[in-house]
């Protein structure tokens, strides 16, 4: 008796935060934009594509 393993994965819906136009560098915008995907993808628990 074979059971499937369960995967514990939520949906890929994370909020994106609102950002001021002309706070951040172009560096920093990228930095930020990643910092954003990264945690998404750690709270969907591999919900969403790796950053």
């Amino acid at each position: 008796h074979k059971e499937p393993t369960p995967t514990f994965k939520t949906g890929c819906d994370c909020e994106r935060p609102v950002i001021p136009a002309g706070v951040f560098s172009d560096k920093e915008m990228c930095q930020f934009k990643h910092y954003v995907e990264m945690a998404c993808f750690q709270r969907a628990q591999g919900g969403c594509p790796s950053p």
